[in-house]
């Protein structure tokens, strides 16, 4: 059955159906060719290969959803200990090839977009999206969410280094754009020079749009960018300005 289902071409095939792609599914378990062909796949360790295997034999192609247990996985791949498993399963998620979802009960779900993509295309109809049924596994809600607010503070401090006439700010920072932290500093920085013109205390006359443009572009990236003096100055006014807001 193996053979012939990974033999066909999905042109040749007229009227497979799902219940009958469903009845071969039960009898045997692939692997579509849109995986064992992508780049990500051919580097991922055997481990991860195996482990993934085996959420294809636990695959509900009519829920969307694989169900298994770790222990399920250690029988089933023949492989290390517990410890491979999960960094498998990382693995796989961070390639996108599954998706971790909530699971009060003993078994773990995923979500496999690969597996379902390949139904849908030998059975005719549109992929479904599972993801609006099944909760989100906490650890991938967390990642998405940092992701979301890192996005947000990029925007940020493309805007101001805008405001201050800086032109094309994205390009500059670019490589700092999933780097919270730098994009903080950078922020900081950018809110230094706004304080300096606005409150008129660039006593040495520099350029400071191409003093800041300068750092950014050698990748000097830290909070202190004038003297002591003035930067005790500049933060006790970012505190004023604090506090003037909170009254």
């Amino acid at each position: 059955m193996l053979d012939i289902i990974n033999k066909v071409q999905l042109e040749s095939i007229k009227n497979l159906d799902k219940d009958t792609f469903i009845s071969i599914a039960n009898l045997c378990s692939f692997i579509p060719k849109s995986i064992t062909e992508n780049n990500k796949w051919k580097k991922l360790p055997l481990s991860a290969k195996e482990v993934y295997r085996v959420l294809v034999a636990n695959y509900d192609y009519e829920n969307g959803i694989a169900k298994t247990t770790h222990s399920q996985m250690l029988n089933e791949a023949g492989i290390g200990g517990n410890a491979t498993i999960v960094k498998s399963l990382d693995t796989l998620e961070e390639n996108n090839f599954i998706t971790r979802v909530e699971s009060k009960v003993k078994s773990h779900y995923y979500l496999m977009p690969y597996q379902e993509k390949f139904f849908a295309d030998m059975c005719r109809f549109s992929p479904r999206d599972f993801s609006v049924l099944y909760t989100i596994n906490k650890k991938v809600k967390k990642e998405q969410q940092v992701k979301q607010a890192i996005d947000k503070l990029f925007f940020k401090v493309c805007y101001n280094l805008s405001c201050l006439g800086i032109d094309n700010p994205q390009k500059i920072i670019e490589k700092y754009s999933s780097d919270g932290n730098k994009l903080r500093i950078i922020l900081f920085m950018a809110d230094s020079v706004y304080i300096v013109k606005k409150y008129n205390l660039n006593d040495s006359n520099i350029d400071l749009n191409k003093y800041l443009i300068d750092l950014l572009k050698k990748g000097n990236i830290r909070e202190n960018i004038f003297d002591n003096d003035k930067m005790n100055t500049i933060r006790n006014i970012i505190i004023k300005n604090k506090q003037n807001i909170t009254e």
